[in-house]
C-alpha cells in the first residue's frame, strides 16, 4: 500500500495498460478535488505513482443523475489499447449535445504513435427516474466491469441491452455477461461504480482453506 496526495475515486481514471490515461478534468483537477494542484502537477504525480505517461483530458460534467463530476467511467472506456468505447444518449436526452461532444472529443485524441484510436458508440440507454423521487438517473451502458476472463455489463430491461451486449463483445475477447442494473442505478452509479477492483495477490489466503 502506498500513500498518494493525489484524491481519486475509483472510476475517476481509466487507462489502456500501456501508460495511457483518460479522464474528465471535472473530476480530477477542481476545487473539490486536488485544489491548488494544475494539470502538470496531477500529471506528474500520476506519472511517477502510476506509471502513466500519456494524458487525454475530457471536458464533460457528467450524465444528468451523476454525482461524480464527471467519472469517465460511466462515459467512455479502454477495452483493449487502441479501443475506446463510450456512450451515447437520445437526442431528446438533456445530455446529448455534451454526449456529441463526447464523441467529437474522443474523435481527436491520438495514441503514441499518432494513429487515431478505435472508437465504439454503445447504443443510447432507456431514459430512467428514480422511482424513489422521480430524478434522472445515469443509466449507461459504458459503466461495465471487467473480472478475470468475463465483462459484466449493466443492463436495463431495455430493447437496445442486446445490442450494447453484442457491440462489447465485438470489442473485447472477454465473455461478455449481461446484469439487470435498475435498482443499482437509483444509487447514482452501476456496476464498476459499485465495485473495487482487487489485484491477483492482493489478499493473502495462507493459512486458510481457501
Amino acid at each position: 500500500m502506498h500513500s498518494s496526495a493525489l484524491v481519486l475515486e475509483g472510476g475517476a481514471l481509466e487507462t489502456n495498460g500501456e501508460g495511457t490515461m483518460l479522464a474528465t478534468r471535472s473530476s480530477v483537477i477542481s476545487e473539490s478535488r486536488n485544489a491548488g494542484l494544475d494539470e502538470e502537477q496531477v500529471e506528474t504525480l500520476l506519472n511517477e505513482q502510476l506509471g502513466l505517461s500519456h494524458f487525454h483530458w475530457i471536458e464533460c460534467s457528467g450524465l444528468a443523475g451523476d454525482d461524480t463530476d464527471g467519472h469517465i467511467d460511466t462515459l467512455a472506456r479502454f477495452t483493449e489499447e487502441e479501443t475506446i468505447i463510450y456512450a451515447t444518449v437520445e437526442r431528446s436526452h438533456p445530455d446529448f449535445n455534451a454526449m456529441q461532444s463526447l464523441g467529437e472529443q474522443l474523435g481527436s485524441l491520438r495514441q503514441p504513435n499518432g494513429e487515431a484510436y478505435r472508437l465504439i458508440g454503445l447504443p443510447p440507454p432507456p431514459r430512467r427516474e428514480s422511482v424513489i423521487d422521480g430524478r434522472l438517473l445515469a443509466a449507461t451502458y459504458a459503466n461495465f466491469l471487467f473480472i478475470n476472463d468475463a465483462v459484466l455489463v449493466p443492463v436495463y430491461n431495455h430493447a437496445n441491452d442486446g445490442l450494447a451486449v453484442e457491440m462489447l463483445q465485438q470489442a473485447t475477447s472477454r465473455q461478455v455477461i449481461p446484469i439487470e442494473c435498475n435498482a443499482l442505478i437509483e444509487q447514482n452509479g452501476s456496476l464498476h461504480c459499485a465495485t473495487m477492483q482487487l489485484a491477483q495477490g492482493t489478499i493473502n489466503f495462507e493459512g486458510t482453506d481457501q
